[in-house]
């Protein structure tokens, strides 16, 4: 094999690789002997038509078989041959080739960037200081008490916001429809202003007039006479807000809800800060650093942000092939977010090892101990599920990155200004950048 370098930009090397017919022969017969089991030709027998027949009738197919299987081998032996650890799969371009001659290509190899020393002095950081009001401890508790509300049957009459099931139905016909509606004396639909003061089995009439002309049909109800019957009321009961209700949520009594309440806040404020902090750190290296990064590993993560939005959509109800969605504008938006993440696992990955900082297998399994738990599986179980899916390692390299960044963040100035508002409920989480797909 005869290899030579043509070309170097950025993470990319392009090699000029050329296989002699000697080299290639072996590999042509195999293609001639696969399409010979696979070909059909009239006048032949399966198997026995002659070469010639085959190479002239199959030449396209026999060529894309020998390149097919001649181009791993021809990388595998340049990666050998020049001490190549590529990034991705080699690929190839510009080939030639045509029976009794050598097989000539382009390879592309990407490699991992070579990231300078990492400037970590001086880092000045302003973040927001996010604080826990006792507005939102009342909100939050509120938002629990409503979700822990209850509908029972109405044995009186319906008052404002109950609910009721009735049969509706025409005058003039005689089978209705179960219709679900809430009692409401400000609602523009004449059945639930009716509804005020009705008890369950009670039926009554509703009339809805003909518009006045040139005014607009105001009542989702059609013009004219319905009947209702009343067969179900119920009323949404929200749990008062003392000691039972506390009790309820697992904990020992009202004050200590409270307390359970503004601990989680202020854990979340502090898990928020925490994360902007990691961010704000990693956004001030990057605009300190600049370096090549392999191309395919930047296509791969626009990828897979692009199918993870696609996924979140849908998961919403949103109808994607009937969504107004420019796929490829949207990519060329998201671009430059794809190369900032590779970017920084790189630039992380050289901020770990420049720290000395490693991730032993005991530490490995301190932090998936509560993931396994979640899960319900041991952490030897979560560990060889990781290993499956190849992803053990990437999780170990992001944990060096987050302590990387911690230590960072412990020798940096961090400045606080007050923020509106305080954490808002959202997920937040740190430790360094995903690792390239």
């Amino acid at each position: 094999m005869e290899s030579t370098l043509k070309e170097e930009k950025g993470c990319q090397k392009f090699y000029n690789v050329k296989w002699s017919w000697e080299e290639v022969e072996p590999h042509f017969h195999h293609a001639l002997k696969e399409v010979r089991a696979h070909a059909r030709i009239p006048g032949f027998r399966p198997g026995k038509a002659p070469d010639s027949l085959l190479k002239a009738r199959f030449k396209k197919e026999i060529r894309d078989e020998v390149v097919e299987h001649a181009l791993p081998e021809m990388a595998k032996g340049l990666m050998k041959e020049h001490d190549l650890d590529p990034v991705v799969d080699p690929y190839a371009a510009a080939i030639e080739f045509q029976e009794g001659g050598p097989l000539s290509c382009e390879i592309v190899v990407e490699l991992a960037p070579v990231v300078p020393a990492v400037n970590t002095e001086g880092l000045s950081i302003t973040c927001r200081k996010l604080e826990v009001s006792q507005e939102q401890v009342d909100r939050l508790i509120e938002g629990m008490r409503e979700r822990a509300a209850v509908m029972k049957p109405v044995e009186d009459a319906a008052s404002e916001k109950d609910y009721a099931v009735v049969q509706l139905r025409r005058a003039s016909q005689s089978k209705g429809q179960e219709k679900f509606f809430q009692a409401n004396g400000q609602s523009n639909h004449p059945v639930e202003r009716a509804l005020l003061g009705r008890k369950a089995g009670e039926k009554f009439e509703v009339h809805v007039a003909e518009p006045a002309a040139g005014e607009e049909q105001k009542s989702p109800l059609a013009p004219g006479d319905y009947v209702v019957e009343v067969t179900r009321l119920v009323r949404r009961e929200v749990p008062e807000l003392n000691d039972d209700f506390a009790k309820d949520t697992g904990a020992k009594d009202l004050a200590d809800l409270k307390a359970n309440v503004e601990a989680s806040l202020k854990a979340r404020a502090e898990a928020g800060m925490k994360a902007e902090q990691r961010d704000k750190a990693v956004e001030l290296l990057l605009e300190r650093h600049s370096f090549p990064i392999p191309p395919t590993l930047v296509d791969r993560q626009l990828r897979e942000d692009l199918q993870k939005f696609a996924e979140s959509l849908s998961e919403q109800g949103v109808d994607l092939e009937k969504a107004d969605i420019h796929w490829d504008k949207m990519a060329e938006s998201q671009r430059q977010v794809a190369e900032k993440k590779v970017r920084a696992y790189y630039l992380l990955d050289a901020l770990a090892k420049q720290m000395g900082i490693e991730v032993s297998d005991g530490d490995l399994d301190a932090a998936l101990e509560p993931q396994a738990k979640a899960a319900r599986m041991t952490v030897e179980q979560l560990k060889a599920r990781l290993s499956k899916e190849n992803a053990l390692e990437g999780y170990r390299k992001s944990l060096a990155h987050g302590r990387a960044v911690d230590l960072l963040l412990s020798g940096a100035s961090v400045t606080f200004e007050q923020a509106p508002g305080g954490p808002d409920g959202s997920d937040t989480h740190g430790g360094g950048a995903d690792k390239p797909r």
